[in-house]
């Protein structure tokens, strides 16, 4: 199972180029595992191309890995 570290809102400081978002592998860190990840822009939240630059990949835990 993955969950986000820190369970709040998820803020960026507006001098700041990038957000860090720490995921956390829990129950286990048997095995590798993969989950694709997209940025979207939600009503009433911040706005793609102006407030952040849309991001997708892959994150990639190998065995043993739990951030």
């Amino acid at each position: 199972m993955l969950v986000f570290k820190d369970k709040e809102t998820i803020k960026a400081a507006a001098n700041k180029e990038y957000a860090e978002i720490v995921i956390e592998r829990v129950k286990g860190s048997d095995g590798r595992i993969t989950v694709e990840y997209e940025t979207i822009e939600m009503d009433g939240g911040a706005k793609e191309g102006i407030d952040f630059r849309n991001s997708s990949g892959i994150l990639e835990f190998n065995n043993g890995d739990t951030e």
